[in-house]
């Protein structure tokens, strides 16, 4: 699917992040904009893609922008254009606009519009993302609700038995809140105290206690714990119990299998093992009858924990074949018949910072029930890598989530992190990523790492990078147990900490090359471009004052930041005076430049 090409690139994993406007009120090439924006809604797709400056895909923009344009006879929106508000940041600004969701029938909805605006020659404004992902859904989810709304009665009458049961055992509690059906039985989320959501993740404090009751009353797990998770999503036949942070398990009849002491518990079945378990600081295994042996049965099990080989040798689904979900029964009427499910995951994966406790928002798919449950998640999948030791105590991995979301604009979303673990396993610290594509993590010097990564960008390729996929780099301190991002002003952000060789310029590149005729822009290349090189070679001098005369040049440059807040001085086009200026590894990196580059040329 063809994209609209944005004038800009932007590694944003090394661009420190630089607010220099709080939300307030449009300027007036702001405000002109929005006015343009208004009027194009009403005209043709093409001349509404002239407004964008996007590595977003045309059908997920032309998706986003139908839902403004009022064309269908049951659902409408109206733009609170009035309320707009923005915020300056990296170099681009962001406006936040209201939009109204009205049906007939049903409750207006009031959900936000994200534009991130890059502004080019004149003060024009063009759209580089559009982020319309909140007003699509709650605009679909309402329209679905209108066009089927007998199908939907239908679905709350089925649904209605197990309403009618969890009212008739809330007489024994102070309410039920979810159920689950497992093998034919339904199983039911009692609950003694208020029941707040938000506290499963910890965002509030917790104010109830958890229980699991048999569809006949009677009581399989009791109301004594702050959560209970979904049937045999890590042992079989069996829920995870969790309380002050300790995980435990009862069978399905009632039984104890392990008490809730373990910080995690790893299914091991191999010789007299069952499970693999931590218990605080110490590690043991759990035998048939589920009996704790302190230490490894083996070396082979031992080898499995310390590297990570548990979290490492397969990826973690959740819902994948819509497994076991547990069905709220305390949200609204939507939530009620669209049936959406929650997991809990497990606390290996939990306590090793890879998913919170409570996954919400997964979807019950039927094949004759598309129309129905048309939003939601059908799948979170986790991919875990473990990547490096940062000393003898402490060690990186890399995890990845790859969510599948029916009913978007787009069909995946993915997110990433890099977590610090020390000796005995215990989450430190986690720092988001762009990406994990051809992931690598080095230690620069004695304090210094850098991780790289490779991708396409949202922003696409441009006349200054014919690169669409340039890996992106990002740099870390280690001190004091903690990883923290070292900040930098610079798109190519390793020229300022490294010492560049061959391996930061070869790679297998693809290219589109604005100045090519259209059907021959694409290809590829070994070799990072001239125009890309230079560019480079640039931003390093104007991080000492070199005036930037090539306006394509400056924009790039604009876009990490730099000219706002005061941050430029721009003073001469003399080479010498900034390269004597420049730090030990900047002249390293302008010599080495300068051999490829030949004499920089003048003007620039």
């Amino acid at each position: 699917m063809k994209k609209i090409y944005a004038y800009v690139f932007v590694f944003a994993a090394s661009v420190a992040a630089c607010t220099v406007m709080k939300n307030d009120k449009l300027d007036k090439d702001a405000e002109q904009f929005l006015t343009e924006f208004r009027g194009v809604l009403t005209k043709s797709d093409r001349e509404i893609l002239a407004m964008f400056f996007s590595g977003q895909n045309e059908e997920e923009i032309l998706k986003g922008v139908a839902v403004l344009q009022n064309k269908n006879q049951f659902v409408s929106t109206r733009i609170r254009y009035a309320e707009a508000t923005g915020k300056w940041e990296n170099g681009y600004l962001f406006i936040d606009l209201p939009v109204e969701i009205v049906a007939e029938g049903e409750e207006m909805v009031v959900k936000h519009l994200a534009l991130k605006l890059v502004q080019k020659k004149a003060g024009k404004f063009y759209i580089n993302r559009f982020g319309g992902e909140e007003v699509y859904t709650a605009y679909q989810s309402l329209k679905y609700k209108v066009e089927n709304r007998d199908l939907l009665a239908k679905r709350l009458q089925e649904l209605k038995v197990y309403y009618d049961r969890a009212m008739q055992l809330q007489k024994n509690y102070d309410s039920v809140v979810w159920y689950t059906q497992y093998k034919d039985t339904t199983y039911y989320f009692a609950v003694s105290g208020k029941f707040v959501l938000d506290s499963l993740n910890g965002k509030s404090p917790s104010t109830f206690k958890m229980g699991l009751v048999h569809e006949n009353g009677k009581v399989v797990v009791p109301v004594e714990y702050d959560l209970i998770g979904n049937p045999s999503i890590n042992i079989a036949d069996a829920v995870e119990v969790k309380r002050d942070g300790k995980v435990g398990y009862y069978d399905l009849n009632g039984k104890m299998l392990v008490p809730a002491e373990y910080t995690w518990v790893v299914p091991y079945e191999e010789g007299e093992s069952k499970a693999l378990v931590k218990k605080d600081t110490v590690f043991g295994w759990l035998d048939a009858s589920y009996q704790f042996h302190e230490n490894f049965p083996t070396e082979k099990a031992e080898k499995y924990i310390r590297e990570f080989t548990y979290l490492t040798e397969k990826d973690f689904v959740l819902g994948g074949d819509h497994q076991q979900l547990i069905i709220n029964l305390a949200q609204s009427e939507r939530y009620n018949y669209e049936s959406r499910g929650i997991i809990v995951a497990p606390g290996f994966l939990v306590n090793n910072n890879i998913f919170d406790w409570v996954q919400t928002d997964f979807i019950t798919l039927k094949p004759n029930e598309d129309k129905i449950f048309s939003f939601g998640n059908e799948y979170k999948e986790n991919t875990n890598q473990y990547s490096f030791n940062l000393s003898e105590s402490f060690a990186l991995l890399v995890n990845s989530i790859k969510t599948r979301y029916i009913g978007g604009r787009g069909e995946f979303y993915a997110e990433s992190k890099i977590s610090v673990l020390d000796k005995n396993q215990r989450f430190i610290n986690a720092l988001d990523i762009s990406g994990t594509e051809g992931f690598t993590f080095k230690r620069i010097d004695e304090n210094l790492y850098q991780a790289s990564y490779s991708g396409y960008y949202e922003e696409g390729p441009s006349p200054t990078f014919k690169e669409i996929n340039l890996p992106s780099y990002s740099f870390f301190k280690f001190e004091s147990g903690k990883l923290e991002r070292v900040a930098s002003n610079r798109l190519f952000g390793f020229t300022k900490y490294v010492k560049m060789d061959s391996s930061y310029i070869t790679g297998n590149f693809k290219t589109y090359d604005f100045t090519l005729p259209e059907n021959q822009r694409e290809g590829t290349s070994t070799m990072l471009s001239k125009e890309t090189l230079e560019y480079m070679r640039i931003e390093i001098l104007a991080s000492y004052g070199y005036l930037i005369t090539n306006e394509v040049y400056l924009e790039n440059y604009q876009m990490a930041g730099n000219l706002v807040d005061q941050k430029y001085y721009p003073k001469t086009l003399d080479y010498q005076t900034h390269y004597t200026r420049a730090s030990e590894i900047d002249k390293y990196n302008l010599d080495f430049l300068a051999k490829i580059l030949g004499p920089i040329a003048k003007p620039i």
